[in-house]
């Protein structure tokens, strides 16, 4: 044994490296990226004043496919939550310059946006401060590395209601039965896809559209 060790010690210690490599792949793609999702994003998440909680998180690391499950946002009220999300990446795009997302789903989500009393919004302790102008500007001038594609987002039987308390009789709508889907997108060409829009409203008992949307101007 030693013998053959001395005769394949490269080849030993290639293979070895291999597949150590291959099991810490394996291994963090199964249990490290959901701890990081269910565990450690909610704590970045809590220096903002908010709370997020993910009941559970899957991701396979072989085929790019993550799902969470019970997810939740909020602040000083609600204003995410879901069923389940699920995304998965075609990387093999990332080595031409592609993020191309295959399908990023939400299923039974509902927003909740409010404004208060004060004509602040529920969302602000998420919203990361502004640079100077001059530094927005450059950074919206300059061309991302990556293309951005996604084949296919979709919202099923989702909800969205915007309440707006700062009135002096406060104002409340909402979406119900929500069935969204974009397909498409692609950020290099300036399209943000076609567009399928299904749901019923507290204003209205019924509204579908669909079309295209292009981001270039």
């Amino acid at each position: 044994m030693k013998n053959f060790y001395h005769k394949y010690k490269k080849s030993c210690i290639v293979i070895t490296s291999f597949s150590l490599i291959v099991l810490f792949y394996t291994l963090f793609g199964f249990f490290g990226i959901p701890w990081l999702i269910t565990d450690i994003a909610p704590k970045f998440i809590a220096d903002k004043n908010a709370t997020l909680e993910i009941k559970e998180a899957k991701f396979h690391p072989y085929k790019f496919e993550l799902n969470a499950t019970k997810v939740s946002l909020k602040t000083y009220n609600d204003l995410f939550r879901a069923d389940s999300i699920d995304a998965s990446l075609n990387f093999k795009n990332i080595f031409s310059r592609n993020v191309n997302v295959d399908v990023f789903r939400l299923t039974n989500p509902f927003i909740n946006i409010t404004r208060d009393r004060e004509l602040g919004f529920n969302f602000e302790p998420l919203v990361a401060s502004k640079t100077s102008e001059d530094n927005a500007s450059n950074q919206a001038d300059n061309e991302s590395f990556f293309n951005f594609t996604l084949n296919l987002f979709e919202i099923i039987n989702g909800g969205a209601q915007y309440a707006d308390m700062s009135l002096k009789e406060p104002f409340v709508v909402s979406f119900n039965d929500l069935s969204y889907t974009i397909n498409d997108i692609n950020l290099k060409e300036y399209s943000a896809g076609k567009h399928d829009l299904d749901t019923s409203s507290s204003l209205f008992e019924t509204f579908d559209w669909s079309g295209g949307v292009s981001l270039n101007l």
